[in-house]
C-alpha cells in the first residue's frame, strides 16, 4: 500500500478515485469518470476567439442564406395565403348556395302548406255535406240495426240451449213438448 494512502486512511481522510494516481505520484491518463480536471484540460485545444472582422465576413458569407431563406418563407406564406382566400371564398360559395337552398325550401314549404289548407277545406265540407245527407236516415238505420242484433241474440239464445239440452230444441217442436 502507497504511504499516501496508508497515511490518508490514519487520518480519516478518503480520496477521491481521480487523486488516488496523484497521491501516488503517478501520471493520470484517464478518460470519462477517471480522469481528472487536469487530464481533461491538457486533453482541450483551445481555438482563439474570432475577431469583429472574422465575425463581419461570417455575416457576410451567411447574407445569401438569409436571403434565400426570407424569400422561401415569403414564397410559402403568400402560397398559404392565396390557398386560405380560395378556401375563404369556396365558404362564402357554400353558405349563398345554402341560404339560397334555404330560402327556396321555405317557399316550397309554404306552398305545401296553402296545398295541404285547400286539401283540409274541401275534405271538411265534403264530410259535413255527407254528414248532412245521412242524418235524416241515421234513427231508421239504427232500428234495423237494433232488429238484427234481437235476431241474432235469439238464434244464439236457441243454440246455447240446444248445446246445454239433451234433445234439440228444433226436435222438440216435432215430439210434442
Amino acid at each position: 500500500m502507497p504511504a499516501t494512502m496508508a497515511a490518508s486512511i490514519s487520518s480519516g481522510r478518503s480520496l477521491a478515485p481521480s487523486q488516488l494516481g496523484r497521491a501516488t505520484g503517478a501520471v493520470s491518463r484517464a478518460t470519462g469518470a477517471g480522469a481528472t480536471t487536469a487530464d481533461n484540460i491538457g486533453r482541450a485545444t483551445f481555438e482563439p476567439r474570432p475577431k469583429a472582422s472574422d465575425l463581419e465576413d461570417m455575416s457576410q458569407r451567411l447574407a445569401p442564406f438569409y436571403q434565400e431563406l426570407e424569400q422561401g418563407v415569403r414564397e410559402v406564406y403568400e402560397g398559404q395565403d392565396d390557398r386560405l382566400t380560395g378556401v375563404e371564398r369556396w365558404v362564402q360559395r357554400v353558405q349563398r348556395s345554402l341560404v339560397t337552398e334555404q330560402q327556396r325550401r321555405v317557399e316550397m314549404f309554404g306552398l305545401v302548406e296553402t296545398n295541404l289548407q285547400a286539401q283540409m277545406t274541401s275534405l271538411e265540407s265534403l264530410s259535413q255535406a255527407q254528414i248532412a245527407e245521412l242524418r235524416p236516415d241515421v234513427p231508421a238505420r239504427i232500428r234495423t240495426w237494433h232488429q238484427r242484433l234481437a235476431v241474432a241474440e235469439q238464434v244464439g239464445m236457441r243454440q246455447k240451449m240446444d248445446s246445454t239440452c239433451p234433445i234439440p230444441f228444433s226436435r222438440r217442436a216435432s215430439i210434442g213438448k
